[in-house]
């Protein structure tokens, strides 16, 4: 048994961050508030739970229904796992669970996940956006975003418990990961290094296919996994960077967290944890079907839903014209399987 541990590298950076308190301020346009905690989050989206093929509290996630329809596994009674050289029964078991916080903000350094700023180098540091007034089809600016991911940490409570019960191998690497540091999500050329992919997906039928993605993830709600490029109505997932041209603030910032899913997956930082119950697999294509968002800031989304549900569902009003908007934190909510011992 192996239990889940912080990467080094996030453990590190978060120490520098609670110990260096004096390099920390309330910039003019982060208004970050109290950390994402135990208030923040919509418990309902932990349901339905599964337990011996048996659905509990599906009536508590009344949004997702058609997302958790989909799980015909999960009725299972019985489950196998390898233990060693033999392979061991137990009962299968299934849930969502509180994975990570990921920051989508215009404003540089600003963990709205945490409560906190980081002072900039100068002013608009990576920040900003660009639109070609010459060209008369463009009407919509390229806005810069700025993503965070951070490890919610009572989950790593959690991770004691289904490690201690579940039939499985551990190996989660979970870090603090901050987009500002990575010249990858500043450049678009840069960024098709890990997703070279990008240049097929770059045509009128690549991104008219996203249309059906889009369809289907709202109504009714199942995102279509072979459609690993679209997200649904927040558009085109690749290139994997910080530009996004969404006209709709909340949409686009919604796109970025799933750009940053996807980037955390190529790079072997992400895992998921329901296509099979003896252990984490690896994730370099997005599996949309085992994640869900809820909006945690600037307001607290009273819903989850699934990767490109249109924000007309959920995000209405959850963007008030106030100082520090724009600077947005989702909660991610992840499938979890496991075999019970």
């Amino acid at each position: 048994m192996m239990i889940k541990k912080l990467g080094v590298a996030g453990f590190i950076l978060m120490l520098s961050l609670a110990v260096t308190a004096s390099d920390l301020r309330a910039a003019g346009s982060c208004t970050t508030g109290s950390p994402v905690l135990f208030d923040s989050l919509c418990w309902r989206c932990m349901f339905p739970v599964y337990i011996a093929g048996k659905g509990f509290g599906k009536k508590y996630n009344p949004e997702n229904y058609a997302l958790n329809l989909r799980d015909e596994v999960d009725k299972r009674p019985i489950c196998v796992c390898p233990k060693g050289p033999i392979y061991v029964p137990g009962i299968p078991m299934a849930w969502w669970e509180v994975s990570h916080i990921m920051d989508s903000v215009k404003t540089s350094m600003c963990f709205p996940s945490l409560g906190l700023q980081i002072s900039q180098p100068f002013s608009g540091y990576l920040e900003g956006g660009h639109k070609d007034d010459g060209m008369a089809y463009e009407t919509n600016p390229s806005m810069m975003y700025q993503s965070h991911m951070v490890v919610f940490i009572p989950r790593l409570l959690l991770a004691l418990f289904e490690d201690l019960l579940c039939l499985r191998s551990s190996m989660a690497i979970d870090l603090l990961y901050i987009s500002e540091v990575d010249p990858m999500w500043q450049d678009p050329e840069l960024a098709a290094l890990i997703a070279p992919e990008v240049y097929l997906y770059a045509n009128p039928v690549a991104i008219s296919a996203c249309v059906a993605d889009a369809v289907t993830s709202n109504v009714p709600g199942l995102p279509i996994p072979a459609l690993h490029w679209c997200a649904g109505s927040f558009g085109t997932i690749h290139n994997l960077c910080g530009e996004a041209d969404n006209a709709n603030q909340i949409d686009g910032a919604a796109r970025i967290v799933t750009r940053m899913m996807y980037k955390m997956g190529r790079e072997g930082i992400m895992w998921e944890n329901a296509t099979t119950r003896c252990s984490p697999m690896p994730m370099p294509i997005l599996r949309k079907e085992y994640f869900q968002y809820q909006l945690a800031k600037p307001m607290r989304g009273p819903m989850c839903f699934p990767i490109g549900r249109s924000e007309a569902i959920w995000g209405s009003l959850m963007n008030p014209p106030k100082k520090g908007s724009d600077n947005f934190a989702f909660v991610i909510w992840k499938k979890f399987r496991c075999c019970f011992l």
